[in-house]
């Protein structure tokens, strides 16, 4: 009994005298096991939320200045649109009338082989002594070849081919070359002059040419490069750039 009562008087001195720092060290050993969970987690993670902080502000850093970047050659490239089309609005440029030939035509008129259109309406009536652009269609003359007839009455074979070959020089869908339009008449249904028919036909490497409006056709030249547009019906307008002239 003595020797209870000796022990409880010392630890109640020991608590007086070090209660604070026990105390201290029982709240960090709590901390750091598990009486305080959250506190706990709240340390561990709290480095790592700060990093990821700092990462994120470095991250959004390197954001904006990728931005800055992006922008500053977005607005080079703009700018450099900007002078191309600038430079093509300035570029010169004529408009002309312009109708489309299916091929082998529209090869045969640029090659001075065709000097007569032919049209079922006199279309070329008001352009005379104008300037006509000829468009090359896509699609290829479906109606009879009597143009390989009357070409083989003057030339070769080997010619004929040979202009074939070089009316496809600037392809098909684009406008190849000028021509200037000359009179324009009207082919008689009974005509009797056999000879004038023979040369109307082969003008127009085409027959027969009653009724049809017939128009004279001069001074074809190909283009330095084709301008690639869609064809359309009848006289439209085109632009030609000046250095394709």
């Amino acid at each position: 009994m003595y020797t209870c009562t000796v022990m409880y008087f010392v630890c109640w001195n020991l608590v007086r005298a070090y209660g604070d720092t026990l105390l201290t060290e029982l709240d960090a050993m709590a901390t750091k096991d598990c009486i305080h969970p959250k506190i706990k987690k709240r340390q561990r993670y709290s480095p790592y939320t700060r990093q990821k902080s700092a990462g994120s502000s470095s991250s959004t850093s390197a954001q904006k200045d990728d931005s800055a970047t992006i922008t500053s050659t977005q607005c080079k490239s703009l700018d450099d649109k900007g002078g191309d089309q600038s430079s093509e609005s300035t570029q010169i440029s004529k408009t002309y009338p312009c109708i489309s030939a299916r091929q082998p035509y529209a090869g045969f008129i640029l090659n001075g082989l065709k000097t007569i259109e032919t049209r079922w309406t006199p279309v070329f009536q008001e352009l005379e002594g104008s300037t006509v652009a000829i468009h090359v269609a896509w699609r290829d003359w479906e109606g009879e070849e009597e143009w390989r007839t009357i070409l083989g009455m003057s030339h070769k074979e080997v010619e004929s081919e040979r202009f074939l070959q070089d009316g496809e020089r600037h392809g098909r869908a684009v406008v190849a070359g000028l021509v200037d339009v000359g009179e324009t008449w009207q082919c008689p249904a009974d005509i009797e002059n056999v000879e004038q028919s023979l040369e109307w036909e082969t003008c127009a490497l085409l027959r027969p040419l009653n009724d049809k409006f017939l128009t004279r056709l001069s001074n074809p030249r190909w283009l330095r490069r084709p301008v690639r547009i869609r064809g359309q019906r009848g006289i439209w307008e085109v632009e030609i750039p000046q250095d394709c002239l």
